[in-house]
């Protein structure tokens, strides 16, 4: 297995070259520091070399990723709204209880599959809560 960090733009030409000296069967991107503008760049990379990669949300399956695993952003959306309301209302930030996201959709972007030259697991097609064709 290998991890990399990434802590910014600079940093993802050096991943790249340590992800193709290593030729792992597949990847997981996860977003932490990284820019609107680097998620085109990942995604480039990871189609072009044909690499079954998971993002952390949907907008790297948009681009023409595999799939996305990843907490409902409009759920996440409300439950930020309800902080802000509860502040709003006078309640002490330090106060509100931390909430974790209770609801997390699979989507798989099935023209990628096939571009890959993937079969996907029908078992993984019918847990996916969208698909892209």
């Amino acid at each position: 297995m290998l991890s990399l960090r990434v802590a910014g733009s600079d940093d993802l030409d050096n991943a790249f070259a340590a992800i193709s000296q290593r030729h792992p069967e597949g990847l997981i991107v996860l977003y932490g520091p990284m820019r609107g503008n680097d998620l085109p760049r990942v995604v480039e990379f990871v189609t072009s070399n044909r690499l079954p990669t998971v993002f952390e949300i949907d907008r790297g399956v948009r681009g023409g990723g595999l799939m996305e695993f990843g907490p409902n952003l409009k759920d996440l959306a409300g439950q930020i709204g309800c902080y802000v309301d509860n502040i709003a209302n006078g309640a002490n930030p330090a106060d509100l209880a931390v909430e974790e996201p209770t609801n997390f959709e699979l989507i798989i972007n099935l023209k990628a599959a096939r571009t890959m030259g993937l079969t996907l697991p029908q078992a993984l097609l019918l847990r996916a809560d969208r698909m892209i064709e």
